[in-house]
């Protein structure tokens, strides 16, 4: 956790060296001035790291809002309530479903797996000062107060063949919703018949990847949709998913 110098200053005058005097025997120093200075928060150590966070901007913040009418102050007010409350065991990621204005509240704040050096310094440097799971200190950037928790660095290579219905998210495609079923069900057929998977991916899927056989690369959790990340980090390696439905259409999913 964060370290705090505490640094005590007392102007209770200055012998002919400059040093500072001590009070009087027995009397209180009426004067001391106790100063909080934050510790430097280390330089992050691993290639990657993985986070959640909630973001609360101030009017004049970079991106924010027109909504945040906030000041800095406020916002910081804000976000150390939200931490105080995050601290206490409240859920994060419904606090930053609820609160945050970064464009990741709707998955719940989380940010996934990034490279060190792909972040504002000082949102890594708050990430990297704790462990897996923990809270880190607000970290203020040019965006706003953030309240942050380090997230296991989890990864998969995928690969996935998204058959979609008139209607879906970003679709084009004009079948119906029992059409895209059936075909989905089509293709895992051929899968378990030993077809290859990216000449099925190419035949069947929808998707922008079925050019390049369905393949997602590596993901992390954040990066995709709720419901394909329920199914994609639990699948053993090597192993087909059963059909998989999200607002994009039905899924199958490969795991390598």
């Amino acid at each position: 956790m964060r370290i705090w110098l505490l640094l005590t200053l007392v102007s209770c005058g200055t012998g002919e060296q400059g040093a500072p005097q001590g009070p009087e025997p027995g009397a209180e120093p009426a004067d001391a001035v106790i100063t909080l200075v934050p510790a430097p928060l280390p330089t992050p150590t691993e290639p990657k790291y993985a986070s959640t966070h909630v973001l609360i901007a101030w009017n004049g913040a970079v991106r924010a809002p027109a909504t945040a009418e906030r000041t800095e102050e406020q916002a910081r007010a804000l976000a150390e309530s939200l931490r105080q409350r995050a601290l206490a065991g409240e859920d994060l990621e419904a606090l930053a479903r609820e609160h945050s204005d970064g464009p990741s509240a709707p998955r719940g704040g989380r940010l996934g797996v990034y490279l060190t050096g792909t972040m504002v310094p000082e949102f890594e440097a708050a990430v990297a000062s704790v462990a897996v799971g923990e809270i880190g200190p607000l970290a203020r950037t040019p965006f706003g107060w953030h309240v942050v928790r380090r997230d296991a660095v989890v990864e998969a290579e995928v690969a996935h063949i998204v058959v979609s219905w008139k209607g879906a998210w970003r679709s084009s495609a004009e079948r119906s919703q029992e059409e895209a079923r059936a075909r989905i069900e089509e293709a895992r057929t051929r899968l378990e018949a030993g077809a290859d998977f990216g000449e099925v991916a190419r035949a069947y899927s929808d998707g922008p990847t079925a050019e390049t056989g369905g393949d997602l690369g590596t993901i992390a959790p954040g990066q995709m949709i709720p419901a394909f990340e329920d199914v994609a980090f639990v699948l053993p390696r090597g192993q087909l998913s059963e059909v998989v439905e999200t607002p994009y259409g039905f899924h199958l999913i490969l795991r390598r």
